[in-house]
C-alpha cells in the first residue's frame, strides 16, 4: 500500500487497471518517497511491442478510470520487469532501480 499524504492507494488496483490498457504486457506499481506527500506512485510498464505507448496519453485514459490523487508520479517504460527466484515480479530491485535513476538525474543536473 502507497500512502499519498494520508491517502491510501492500493498497488494491486493500479497495476489491474494498467494491465487493461492496449499495448500493455505487464506492469508493477511501486511507491517512491515524496517530500510533499510522503510516497508517490511509480508505475513500471512492458510494453508489448506492437503499440507506441506514451506516458502522457496513459495518464489522460488515467484521468477518466482513477481518482486523481491515485495517478503515478512518474511512468517508466522498461523492456522486462525483474524477478525473484520463484517467479514474481521483485518490487525490491525495481525500487532499487529507481533509486539509481533518481540519483543519476540528481548527478547529471550538476554538470
Amino acid at each position: 500500500m502507497i500512502n499519498r499524504g494520508g491517502e491510501k492507494i492500493y498497488s494491486l488496483e493500479l497495476e489491474n487497471i494498467l494491465s487493461t490498457y492496449r499495448g500493455v504486457r505487464e506492469v508493477a506499481v511501486i511507491p517512491t518517497p515524496s517530500p510533499v506527500y510522503g510516497e508517490e506512485p511509480v508505475a513500471f510498464i512492458v510494453p508489448d511491442g506492437q503499440h507506441h505507448l506514451t506516458s502522457e496519453e496513459i495518464l489522460d485514459w488515467l484521468k477518466v478510470k482513477i481518482a486523481r490523487f491515485k495517478l503515478p508520479a512518474r511512468i517508466i517504460f522498461t523492456r522486462a520487469l525483474p524477478r525473484t527466484h520463484n517467479g514474481k515480479v521483485s518490487k525490491q530491485q525495481l525500487k532499487k532501480r529507481l533509486a539509481e535513476s533518481i540519483i543519476t538525474l540528481s548527478t547529471e543536473d550538476k554538470k
